[in-house]
Protein backbone atom coordinates (compact mmCIF):
# COMPACT_ATOMS: atom_id res chain seq x y z
CA UNK A 1 0.00 0.00 0.00
CA UNK A 2 1.08 3.57 -0.70
CA UNK A 3 -0.18 6.54 1.32
CA UNK A 4 0.43 10.04 -0.05
CA UNK A 5 -0.21 13.12 2.10
CA UNK A 6 0.34 16.86 1.78
CA UNK A 7 -0.78 20.03 3.58
CA UNK A 8 -2.40 20.92 0.24
CA UNK A 9 -5.70 19.22 -0.62
CA UNK A 10 -3.83 16.10 -1.73
CA UNK A 11 -4.24 12.90 0.28
CA UNK A 12 -4.84 9.42 -1.04
CA UNK A 13 -4.25 5.69 -0.64
CA UNK A 14 -3.14 3.37 -3.42
CA UNK A 15 -3.44 -0.40 -3.04
CA UNK A 16 -1.11 -2.46 -5.22
CA UNK A 17 -1.88 -6.04 -6.22
CA UNK A 18 0.24 -8.54 -8.11
CA UNK A 19 -1.41 -11.02 -10.46
CA UNK A 20 -0.56 -13.26 -13.39
CA UNK A 21 -2.84 -12.39 -16.28
CA UNK A 22 -3.20 -13.32 -19.92
CA UNK A 23 -1.66 -10.74 -22.24
CA UNK A 24 -4.22 -8.32 -23.65
CA UNK A 25 -3.54 -5.23 -25.74
CA UNK A 26 -3.71 -2.03 -23.67
CA UNK A 27 -7.18 -0.42 -23.80
CA UNK A 28 -7.82 3.07 -25.18
CA UNK A 29 -7.21 5.81 -22.63
CA UNK A 30 -8.20 9.50 -22.53
CA UNK A 31 -4.90 10.31 -20.80
CA UNK A 32 -2.62 9.09 -23.58
CA UNK A 33 -1.28 5.97 -25.25
CA UNK A 34 -0.95 3.00 -22.89
CA UNK A 35 1.68 0.35 -23.48
CA UNK A 36 3.09 -2.66 -21.71
CA UNK A 37 6.78 -2.29 -20.94
CA UNK A 38 9.34 -4.78 -19.73
CA UNK A 39 10.74 -4.48 -16.22
CA UNK A 40 14.15 -3.85 -17.81
CA UNK A 41 12.79 -0.56 -19.23
CA UNK A 42 11.34 0.78 -15.97
CA UNK A 43 14.32 3.01 -15.27
CA UNK A 44 14.33 4.31 -18.87
CA UNK A 45 11.03 6.18 -18.56
CA UNK A 46 10.06 9.12 -16.33
CA UNK A 47 8.91 7.46 -13.11
CA UNK A 48 7.89 8.98 -9.77
CA UNK A 49 10.07 8.02 -6.78
CA UNK A 50 7.03 6.39 -5.15
CA UNK A 51 6.64 4.06 -8.14
CA UNK A 52 10.35 3.19 -8.19
CA UNK A 53 10.12 2.13 -4.54
CA UNK A 54 7.02 0.02 -5.28
CA UNK A 55 8.75 -1.68 -8.23
CA UNK A 56 11.68 -2.56 -5.98
CA UNK A 57 9.42 -4.22 -3.39
CA UNK A 58 7.44 -6.09 -6.05
CA UNK A 59 10.67 -7.28 -7.71
CA UNK A 60 11.82 -8.68 -4.35
CA UNK A 61 8.40 -10.17 -3.55
CA UNK A 62 8.14 -8.21 -0.29
CA UNK A 63 5.11 -6.62 1.35
CA UNK A 64 5.25 -2.88 1.98
CA UNK A 65 3.42 0.10 3.41
CA UNK A 66 5.01 3.21 1.97
CA UNK A 67 4.29 6.64 3.41
CA UNK A 68 5.02 9.49 0.99
CA UNK A 69 4.89 13.04 2.37
CA UNK A 70 4.65 16.00 0.01
CA UNK A 71 4.97 19.72 0.75
CA UNK A 72 2.32 22.32 -0.13
CA UNK A 73 3.74 22.55 -3.68
CA UNK A 74 3.41 18.75 -4.02
CA UNK A 75 7.15 18.10 -3.97
CA UNK A 76 8.05 14.79 -2.36
CA UNK A 77 9.89 15.51 0.91
CA UNK A 78 9.85 12.12 2.68
CA UNK A 79 9.50 8.48 1.66
CA UNK A 80 9.36 5.81 4.37
CA UNK A 81 8.53 2.11 4.65
CA UNK A 82 6.19 2.00 7.64
CA UNK A 83 6.66 -1.77 8.15
CA UNK A 84 10.44 -1.70 8.54
CA UNK A 85 10.97 1.97 9.41
CA UNK A 86 13.41 2.17 6.49
CA UNK A 87 13.98 5.60 4.93
CA UNK A 88 13.46 5.22 1.18
CA UNK A 89 14.91 8.63 0.34
CA UNK A 90 17.45 7.07 -2.01
CA UNK A 91 14.62 6.65 -4.55
CA UNK A 92 14.00 10.41 -4.40
CA UNK A 93 17.47 11.16 -5.79
CA UNK A 94 17.08 8.83 -8.82
CA UNK A 95 17.09 10.81 -12.07
CA UNK A 96 16.13 9.32 -15.41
Amino acid sequence: MLSETSPADYNWLCYIYLADIEYLPPPPCDEGQLEWISTARLTDIPTPATDLAIYDYVRRGEKFVIDAVFDAELRLVQLMDELSGQDLGHFMSFKN
